[in-house]
């Protein structure tokens, strides 16, 4: 029994078979690449919207949510409205995430426009910190962690734990103090 629950742990295929959070250790198995555009926005879709979420509730809602997001088809995405997503039954009431879903879609559209194809788009970035940087700055909602996941999602690249280039840190003015006080700190304080 414990063999066999290793062998899962350690081959299951991204994106649509882990159930892992993006914590534990696994062995998560490049996902196979994408046959359509479709498929590409619908894996993008799909990082989008478990970003936070436990990914096997949302691998189990899937159905439910491909049904409220138009089955993620881009021109209808594109031309819905953030609004009309969240009231349809089934969706996720995030309306940020909502919102990206369809600027997302939007841009995969100009995407396509320019370049035929959303994998013929991908060929044109060379290496995978390039891929990861491109995709944070073209999608919404996308932060170092989801663009590295979507690319091993759609077998672009082996899952390196290599961190896609996060921004910089904010530069401070003044030097940081040696110790900031903390709220418990100034609660303590009223307290004497």
């Amino acid at each position: 029994m414990i063999e066999v629950m290793a062998a899962i742990h350690m081959g299951h295929r991204a994106p649509w078979e882990c159930t892992f959070a993006k914590e534990q250790r696994s062995r998560c198995l490049p996902g196979k690449k994408p046959r359509t555009d479709h498929e590409y926005f619908e894996v993008l879709s799909l990082c989008i919207l478990q970003a936070g979420l436990s990914w096997a509730s949302v691998r189990r809602s899937w159905p439910r949510y491909r049904s409220a997001f138009l089955n993620f088809e881009i021109a209808k995405v594109a031309h819905a409205t953030p609004a009309a997503l969240l009231r349809r039954p089934g969706a996720l009431r995030n309306p940020k995430k909502v919102a990206a879903l369809v600027a997302d879609a939007r841009e995969f559209e100009r995407i396509r426009a320019e370049h035929g194809t959303f994998a013929r788009y991908l060929r044109t970035v060379k290496s995978e910190k390039d891929a990861c940087t491109i995709l944070r700055e073209r999608f919404k909602h996308v932060g170092p962690y989801t663009a590295e996941f979507y690319l091993h999602c759609v077998g672009r690249s082996p899952f390196k734990r290599v961190p896609c280039p996060a921004p910089p840190p904010p530069v401070c003015p003044e030097p940081l103090p040696a110790r900031c006080p903390s709220v418990r700190d100034a609660a303590h304080d009223r307290r004497r």
